[in-house]
Formats: structure tokens, C-alpha cells, sequence
């Protein structure tokens, strides 16, 4: 069974989604009404292609990526969370209507993952990270870990992540083009970083909840455009 909670950022709502211990999913409000995300995760981004050119489908696994917070950690907290007064519109509809998934809960994950958001939304790197669970293919899988090792401010590319995993797999190459099927696939937006990932131009490229948001996210973490 799947939770849910909301988030005011300056750059529009954000959804939560958690299982009670992790967070499972994190989405802006532009991702669920445009990409109908509450459905099966693209193909594209739970595919690859071996040898002989055949599309291999890999079946979803989940994941728990999980950084203990720091008790020593001075951690900059903003106490003016209150509960929100949530209208009824399509948006949460949507999340009311998806199977397995209950409406609005204050289970201490989701607490946790305000707390990180106000934080990074400060424009301050979060001391620690809320435990987190992302499902999906084991080929998406090692991209989300790549993911999580961009460090804040900084960018890397389709391509450069594509030569990791060629490696990591023992292949001689990897498509960067699969590599952008499973970052675009991304359940947790932020804080697994895809907007960190810039075409080898250093053009911006896609961004599932938009590209004037991926822009505004590399600007808080003062990465030069």
C-alpha cells in the first residue's frame, strides 16, 4: 500500500509518495497531469538491447537507497510546516484514484522529506537523506545509483553515465539513449538528481517535470547555464 503528501516549493506542488518507511515517489505537480506517471513506467526506460539487437525487457525490482542521518549534523530546520488545506482537483484526484494508494498521511518519512526540501529549497546541500526506495528495472536501477553520486552543483551526461554502465556490465558500449529512457523514468525527482544530467552540448535536453524547472533546480545549486 502507497501514501501520499504534498509540498509547497517555490516551484509548484510537489507529490509524495511513501510505504510508510521510504519515500517511493517524488513528482511536481507538471509530471502527474502531462506524463499520467500513475501508470507502468515507459518500456523504453525497462528495455535494453543486447548483442544480436534484440529489445531485452527486465522486470521491476525495488531498491532501498538508504543514507543514515548524522546525529552530530546541525541541520537547519524551517518550522513553519503547517497542515495544508488540500483542494480537490484533478491532480489529487488522480492520486485518490490510483490503485493501492491511500490520500494524505503524516507518517514520519514524509515529515523527513520536507524537512530535506526545505533545506535544498534554502539553497543549503541537506545534511542527510530520507531513506529512500525506487522500483523499477535492474538496468534503471544502476542509473538512479549513478544518479545519486552527481554531486550538488554539479552535471554529468547521457554519454558519461552510459560508459559506466558499459563498463559495470562488461559490454563495449551502452546506449546513451536507453541511459535517458530510465533517468526521464526517475520516481524521485531531486533528490535522485536527473536533473543533473545535461546533453554532452550542455544543453539543458528533457526534464520530466519540465525544463523551466530543471533550469530553476540547477540554479539554486549555482550551476553556471
Amino acid at each position: 500500500m502507497e501514501y501520499f503528501n504534498t509540498y509547497k516549493s517555490p516551484l509548484g506542488t510537489i507529490y509524495l509518495l511513501s510505504d510508510e518507511e521510504s519515500l517511493t515517489g517524488l513528482y511536481f505537480q507538471s509530471q502527474i497531469k502531462e506524463q499520467s506517471l500513475l501508470n507502468e513506467q515507459f518500456i523504453e526506460s525497462n528495455s535494453y538491447k543486447n548483442s544480436n539487437n534484440k529489445v531485452i525487457i527486465k522486470p521491476h525490482i525495488s531498491k532501498n537507497f538508504t543514507n543514515q542521518t548524522s546525529q552530530n549534523t546541525t541541520k537547519k530546520v524551517l518550522q513553519n510546516q503547517v497542515k495544508e488545506k488540500i483542494q480537490n482537483d484533478s491532480t489529487i484526484e488522480a492520486m485518490h484514484n490510483r490503485n493501492n494508494v491511500k490520500a494524505l498521511q503524516n507518517f514520519s518519512i514524509f515529515e523527513n522529506t520536507k524537512m530535506w526540501l526545505d533545506i535544498y529549497f534554502d539553497n543549503q546541500i541537506p545534511p542527510f537523506t530520507p531513506p529512500l526506495k525506487a522500483t523499477g528495472s535492474s538496468f534503471a536501477l544502476s542509473v538512479w545509483e549513478i544518479l545519486l553520486k552527481i554531486p550538488y552543483g554539479k552535471s554529468s551526461t547521457y554519454g558519461a553515465i552510459a560508459k559506466i554502465i558499459a563498463t559495470q556490465r562488461g559490454l563495449k558500449k551502452m546506449s546513451a539513449q536507453a541511459v535517458g529512457g530510465a533517468v526521464g523514468a526517475n520516481p524521485i525527482a531531486i533528490i535522485i538528481p536527473c536533473h543533473r544530467v545535461i546533453g554532452s552540448n550542455g544543453t539543458l535536453t528533457g526534464y520530466a517535470g519540465g525544463l523551466d524547472i530543471k533550469k530553476k533546480l540547477l540554479e539554486i545549486e549555482g550551476f553556471k547555464l
